[in-house]
């Protein structure tokens, strides 16, 4: 399917034991896009996706990194801030005006954390621009990992927080962006949060 001048894959990944069942249903169903049947959860051991739905649907960039996570058909939100990024269009209402901001610092390595235990950081995005600065919506590449930040405009000067808090499900090293939507020339800005979660 051609969208803006590029191309835009749908990709149906499923974990089964049974695998003549699923193509069988898939045929009679007349499901017509790519399906990758793993039947030895291959992709997940690499991966680590999340349990949650919400969390198991991904948008990719060419690389195939992970630059957006959440169900649009679960959340209309969310399949809007989809159809911006693949558009390039910048995820912003006619009734903002753009401003500008600063990161105290776009990464952070929490160094050895226990697994299962919570581990948090904290961003700070200072508005350098002349308007108050809007955070519309921050997305993670992970279910595990939980953010909160300021959901009133911070005005020009003032500092904005993002606290962003990780739970590792699995062991070994991480790497977990954050992608801060706002009214900024900037957005979406990207932070990100890396470590080793140890047994």
């Amino acid at each position: 399917m051609k969208f803006c001048k590029s191309y835009f894959y749908f990709i149906y990944l499923c974990r089964v034991d049974k695998k003549r069942l699923m193509t069988y249903l898939l045929k009679r169903d007349g499901f017509n896009y790519p399906v990758f049947i793993d039947m030895d959860n291959r992709i997940n051991q690499l991966n680590h996706f999340p349990s949650e739905q919400s969390y198991q649907c991904f948008l990719l960039n060419k690389d195939n990194k992970v630059i957006m996570i959440g169900n649009p058909v679960l959340n209309p939100k969310i399949w809007e801030l989809f159809k911006k990024q693949i558009s390039g269009n910048k995820i912003t209402t006619q009734q903002e005006k753009l401003t500008s901001v600063e990161a105290d610092k776009t990464t952070y390595n929490f160094g050895n954390i226990l697994l299962g235990e919570s581990s948090k950081a904290v961003f700070q995005l200072k508005n350098i621009g002349d308007f108050p600065l809007i955070i519309n919506h921050v997305s993670t590449s992970c279910g595990c990992t939980a953010v909160e930040w300021d959901k009133q405009p911070i005005e020009s000067g003032k500092t904005a927080e993002i606290k962003v808090e990780i739970k590792p499900e699995e062991d070994g090293y991480f790497n977990k962006t954050i992608s801060v939507y706002c009214n900024a020339k900037e957005s979406p800005v990207k932070l990100t949060i890396s470590g080793t979660a140890n047994k």
